[in-house]
Parts: C-alpha cells; sequence; structure tokens
C-alpha cells in the first residue's frame, strides 16, 4: 500500500508542475494583451477561465491514470458536479486559490 501511496504522490506533484505551468502562462497572457481584455472581460473572469482549463486538466490525467478514483473540484463544484464523498480515492482541487496576485502584476 505505501508503494501505490508513493506512486499517486509523485503523480500529483508531476500534476502540480503542469499546472504550475499552465497558470503562468495564463497569467502572463492577461499582461500582454491587457487593453483587449479589459474591453472584454473582468479579473475574475479571466482567473476563472485560468482555474477551469487547469481544474480539467487535472482531472482528465486522474481520470486517465486513476480511472476508479473520484474527483471534486473547485469549479466543476460550483457548476453543480456534486459526486458524493466516499470511501474510494477522492482527489479534492482548487487550482488557484489567491486571486488577487494574479489580477494585478506582482514583484516577486
Amino acid at each position: 500500500m505505501e508503494e501505490e501511496y508513493q506512486q499517486i504522490l509523485e503523480f500529483a506533484y508531476g500534476l502540480a508542475e503542469r499546472a504550475t505551468q499552465l497558470i503562468l502562462e495564463g497569467s502572463a497572457a492577461r499582461w500582454t494583451k491587457k487593453e483587449d481584455i479589459e474591453e472584454k472581460k473582468n479579473s475574475v473572469d479571466l482567473v476563472t477561465e485560468t482555474d477551469q482549463a487547469v481544474e480539467e486538466m487535472i482531472k482528465a490525467a486522474v481520470a486517465e491514470r486513476y480511472p476508479t478514483h473520484q474527483f471534486i473540484g473547485e469549479e466543476s463544484y460550483a457548476a453543480g458536479d456534486r459526486p458524493p464523498l466516499t470511501d474510494e480515492f477522492t482527489w479534492i482541487v482548487d487550482p488557484i486559490d489567491v486571486r488577487y496576485n494574479l489580477q494585478e502584476p506582482a514583484d516577486l
């Protein structure tokens, strides 16, 4: 069982790295086309798009690798997808939790 947990942990770490890349790309895109974005959407909508894209990437990867695992995501839950909690492995995901840092450019 410990080996199984280690494999899941390594897989989750890889997903976190992929998610980080998507988040950075989404954030960078907001600052390269700011004039277009301000006319079309507010910053919450833009973060939500990135949040949804990352959640979908994670959900698809988990379903492919671990088809018996359950998945609860912040964005899909808010949209009405509410699977029950069971004793099965369940991934609970909220890719972007701090909205302000993605709405405003920051000096890091």
